[in-house]
């Protein structure tokens, strides 16, 4: 599992950390700087992951970028821009597990 959490309530650094279910707990990495911004969320297929976040804290553009986990460290693609937001998905989806 992958979090991403702003440093602060305002637009800030934003944090990433990697998970793992150990038992009835969570083992978290120390994980590392993503971007800065505001409202981060993420999502995850495999060792493939995709960060979007606001680029300022009065909701302003769109950010996201692409990053590959390797471990306990994710490698990040340089962050991209959007408006106004969109997505797409892929036939491999089966529903959540």
């Amino acid at each position: 599992m992958v979090e991403i959490h702003n440093a602060d309530a305002v637009a800030s650094p934003l944090w990433y950390r990697i998970g793992q279910i150990v038992g009835p707990a969570i083992k978290w990495s120390d994980g590392g700087l993503y971007d800065y911004g505001f409202n981060p969320c993420v999502a995850f297929c495999g060792a493939t992951v995709i960060g979007a976040h606001n680029a300022s804290g009065d909701g302003g553009r769109l950010r996201f970028r692409l990053g590959r986990i390797f471990g306990s460290v994710i490698n990040w693609s340089q962050a991209t821009g959007s408006l106004p937001p969109s997505l797409c998905g892929n036939s491999d989806y089966h529903g959540p597990h």
